[in-house]
């Protein structure tokens, strides 16, 4: 993880001999909201509604990270090696089908099926759930549908702890089926695609390799329905390593891990993710993006 201050700069495209060249690379720096080292999981979840999707509120760590653009490079992240990779997967669903979410579960679920069954081998995967999102920033804004009612989150996570985990298998098998699946090894993997190419409030998801277990902090929260759930708080550490695509498009999906039980696998998986300000993008259109997220079994 990097403070240092960087000049951000707009992408523009290299036009030479007639022939238009890719964009370069264009690392940012950003606000990062970890939770304080110093709080412990007691105290965390001794208090109701400390944090919010965009801060840890009282125990809130403000860092400015470097955030690396994967832009020319994608095929170099992979998800064993990295616990995320760049996919190009189109989607049937049109820019108005979004605000339909039985279309979203007709059409875009299987979809995601065969990303995620492309990207890992995986010979079952079972949807359960997925959220669409308008990002209006630091300044809320009325949403543009009740479709979309979620906001980005700039708060540094992990979606699930393994309680929660095991719930989400429990809660879409019948009771002899999770045991049996459990037994294997399973996984879960979240799908992230714009709906628009992306400028403003893009998605920065950190390299498995430079997180450590003590990273995490189990976080219990009550979901508006008063159902409990816990997820992840994450702690700030300078061995952090952030990447996102800038000018991500609608086509260019983000699949990465929330959990894996293989004892080979670092920290189970579980990669940080967050979304950040970009200053010279804060000008720009609300951000629109899916997040699909899935369980992956393994038979063999």
């Amino acid at each position: 993880m990097a403070t240092a201050t960087l000049q951000q700069s707009s992408i523009a495209l290299d036009v030479s001999n007639g022939e238009v060249k890719a964009p370069s690379r264009r690392d940012v720096s950003g606000i990062f909201h970890y939770l304080d080292r110093s709080i412990s999981e007691q105290t965390l979840n001794e208090k109701t509604n400390i944090a919010t999707p965009n801060t840890y509120g009282a125990f809130d760590e403000a860092v400015a990270c470097i955030v690396e653009d994967v832009t020319g490079r994608e095929s170099q992240f992979t998800l064993e090696k990295h616990g995320f990779e760049y996919r190009k997967h189109p989607t049937q669903l049109r820019l108005d089908d979004w605000e339909d979410q039985d279309k979203v579960r007709a059409v875009y679920y299987p979809e995601t099926v065969e990303i995620i069954k492309k990207a890992t081998g995986a010979s079952l995967v079972r949807m359960f759930n997925h959220l669409t999102r308008i990002s209006h920033g630091i300044d809320p804004q009325p949403m543009a549908s009740k479709a979309q009612r979620h906001h980005q989150a700039y708060r540094t996570h992990v979606d699930q702890d393994y309680a929660q985990v095991e719930k989400h298998i429990r809660t879409n098998f019948s009771a002899e089926e999770a045991e049996r699946l459990m037994k294997k090894r399973f996984q879960i993997i979240n799908v992230w695609r714009p709906i628009e190419t992306i400028y403003k409030d893009p998605l920065a998801i950190a390299d498995i390799n430079s997180i450590s277990p003590d990273d995490f902090v189990t976080i219990n929260i009550t979901l508006p329905d008063g159902r409990q759930a816990s997820n992840l708080a994450v702690r700030s550490n300078s061995n952090h390593r952030w990447y996102y695509k800038y000018a991500q498009k609608p086509d260019e999906v983000l699949v990465f891990k929330q959990f894996d039980n293989s004892k080979a696998v670092v920290c189970s998986g579980q990669i940080p993710h967050t979304s950040f300000i970009d200053l010279a993008e804060e000008g720009s259109y609300p951000r629109r993006s899916v997040e699909a997220r899935a369980l992956a079994f393994y038979e063999d």
